[in-house]
């Protein structure tokens, strides 16, 4: 158990510097920057754009975003799944560990009444 606690910890801490870096304005491109594309066209003559080729990249653009993001909401719940799973694995784990360490002082007991019981023997 302690062999996969180190290497929970591990992906653990890069998992939650992945989501930290969702904060960070180069990571992922948020979705309420989209409005800028429709300035763009709007102004097209203004800033000298050619639509056609514009709009080509624009949706080539969606579809990569959403392929990204579609990826990352898989890691996430990936992420949430392996947490969740190594979470009860623990609680069961603990309630074993105490089960055994209960066991483990009957038996110390048991042994020291033995021993006891033994010297006591002629």
């Amino acid at each position: 158990m302690q062999d996969i606690h180190s290497k929970v910890a591990k992906y653990a801490r890069l998992y939650n510097d992945a989501i930290a870096k969702l904060h960070e304005d180069t990571f992922l491109i948020e979705r309420h920057y989209f409005h800028l594309f429709r300035e763009v066209f709007q102004r097209h003559e203004e800033v000298q754009v050619d639509t056609v080729s514009l709009d080509a990249d624009y949706q080539e653009f969606l579809r990569m975003y959403n392929e990204v993001d579609e990826l990352f909401k898989d890691y996430m719940a990936t992420g949430d799944e392996v947490f969740d799973a190594y979470a009860y694995l623990y609680e069961e784990n603990e309630a074993f560990y105490k089960r055994a360490e209960i066991l483990q002082r009957e038996v110390k007991d048991i042994s020291v009444i033995n021993k006891g019981l033994e010297e006591e023997e002629p």
